[in-house]
């Protein structure tokens, strides 16, 4: 069993679910994910506790384009993979280009996708490259 925390980003009950359930599929239990629905969330996030990130790009106190940075900032140090719908590709793959390790289409993503990812993620991070 994994003992590492993620946290996900996501307003979206439906999206929150459906990844939940694929992270329970390979192994993750619900204490070890941390949900946060907004950005004013992710402040009551103990740092030292995260493997890695979900976010959402598109919450509802933030700005538009704005998400990520803010992501990146306060979890500097963590590798964090974007969740975006198939109409965020462009802006997915911006965040790549700021530091974002993975992106995934919501909707496409299986427990094999979101193993992979996660790994994909957390290896290229603590190796220090992008992926």
């Amino acid at each position: 069993m994994n003992t590492n925390k993620l946290v996900v980003i996501e307003d979206d009950d439906i999206h929150y679910f459906i990844l939940g359930k694929l992270l329970k599929d390979i192994g993750y239990t619900p204490d070890q994910i941390i949900r946060c629905s907004c950005i004013e969330d992710i402040y009551s996030v103990d740092l030292d506790d995260v493997y890695c990130v979900f976010s959402d790009l598109v919450l509802p106190d933030a700005k538009r384009g704005t998400t990520f940075s803010i992501i990146s900032a306060h979890f500097e140090g963590k590798p964090i993979i974007v969740l975006t719908s198939s109409y965020g590709h462009e802006m997915a793959e911006e965040t790549r280009k700021m530091g974002a390790k993975e992106y995934l289409l919501k909707g496409k993503i299986s427990s094999e996708v979101l193993r992979k990812a996660i790994n994909s993620a957390v290896g290229a991070f603590e190796r220090g490259i992008a992926v």
